[in-house]
């Protein structure tokens, strides 16, 4: 037991080879102390050793299973539990959802198993399964303030395949369950925005900036997001106000110049203004070796040569992580689609597709893809690729 307490006081200090030595000790002394292997196996997990973690974790399970006593049932249930959010890491999940329904048969009232087991489902893509396992946990649940989060968790999962319907349905039960929580409003705010139902969703943004009023890492970004409503309804006067307020906290952040600049150009039509704040964008972002960005602000601009050509070395350069290839031909649709080349930005808005990329909730809302959506093939395209119907 000594040793196990040492162990968890060398993994608190960050020295954990040595915290895994001092485990190896306190189970040579014994070898049925399944809190030593649990402890291993948590930190083993927490490095991302995830094959040795697993490994601990079943030292464990089998240890209490053969004790048989009922005291300990509530640790195997918590140890079948984290060796599933083990195995949903490694997107081992026909396995995971065997350990988390063990943890669910010994512990059928847990509110964090029936988490574990939506999370396990969302990963699969298997919502409707995902659904129910919110709703199993949501039942169990009898702290409001939880439960709100529960709702306001199963409202993202919901939006991601774009059932507006129901994401606003939960984001509203979040916010009848915890009135005081702004970030139920800022996504109510979200949502309504995707609706296009503008003046609810800078109602709710104006809610949850007077509930943030004291947090200067939040209030920005509702500056932010309540521009970003404004542009869209068509009040440039006060998407552009908004974005002064954030550059007040940011004011080195490319990202608002740009902004600023392509509202002066594509919709305010000042050229001095537009090309003044761009020019800065691009200095500070090229600054900030932000390549992607820097492409964008040069096709607002009006370049036509160099920012394709650094994209296209961001794409050779992603071509061993699957993920991020598939962003960077997604970016080089973006950025055709801006400059007004329907043909390039559909070969590659289909180059992205092709490589996995699934987002679609960015997808149907991204603005610089809006050239493309007005154009016959858009609705072919997404058929084709099985893209879920909006559902409002």
């Amino acid at each position: 037991m000594l040793y196990k307490y040492k162990g968890d006081c060398l993994a608190n200090l960050g020295t954990y080879e040595a915290a895994f030595s001092s485990y190896a000790n306190s189970v040579s002394y014994n070898p049925d102390f399944y809190d030593a292997f649990w402890q291993r196996g948590y930190y083993k997990y927490f490095l991302g050793k995830y094959d040795e973690a697993i490994d601990d974790y079943n030292k464990a399970i089998i240890i209490v299973e053969a004790t048989g006593s009922s005291g300990n049932k509530i640790d195997l249930a918590s140890l079948y539990n984290t060796k599933a959010n083990i195995l949903i890491a490694q997107k081992k999940q026909s396995v995971a959802i065997a350990a988390i329904g063990k943890a669910i048969e010994i512990d059928p009232n847990n509110v964090t198993y029936y988490s574990t087991s939506a999370a396990l489902y969302k990963q699969m893509k298997d919502f409707t399964k995902a659904q129910v396992e919110y709703e199993k946990a949501i039942t169990v649940e009898t702290d409001n303030k939880k439960k709100s989060s529960l709702y306001l968790n199963r409202s993202m999962m919901e939006w991601s395949y774009l059932d507006y319907a129901s994401c606003l349905k939960d984001i509203n039960k979040a916010i009848e369950s915890d009135p005081e929580n702004g970030m139920n409003f800022w996504h109510r705010s979200i949502v309504n925005g995707y609706k296009k139902n503008y003046t609810m969703a800078i109602k709710d943004c104006n809610t949850a900036l007077e509930l943030y009023k004291n947090d200067s890492i939040y209030t920005p970004s509702l500056y932010w997001l309540r521009a970003d409503h404004k542009t869209r309804s068509g009040d440039y006067k006060g998407a552009m106000d908004d974005y002064r307020l954030y550059a007040k906290y940011y004011p080195e952040s490319y990202s608002i110049y740009y902004e600023l600049g392509r509202l002066y150009k594509k919709k305010l039509k000042n050229m001095d203004l537009a090309n003044a704040n761009l020019a800065k964008a691009a200095r500070l972002a090229w600054e900030a070796k932000d390549t992607s960005k820097y492409c964008y602000i040069k096709v607002i601009e009006g370049d036509k040569i160099e920012p394709f050509k650094l994209q296209t070395d961001q794409i050779l350069n992603s071509l061993t992580d699957d993920y991020q290839y598939k962003w960077e031909l997604h970016n080089m649709a973006c950025l055709y689609s801006l400059s007004g080349n329907v043909a390039k930005g559909l070969e590659y808005l289909e180059k992205s597709m092709e490589a996995g990329f699934d987002d679609y909730l960015h997808l149907v809302n991204d603005r610089d893809l809006e050239l493309l959506m007005k154009q016959p093939r858009w609705k072919t395209f997404l058929s084709k690729y099985k893209m879920p119907l909006v559902k409002q």
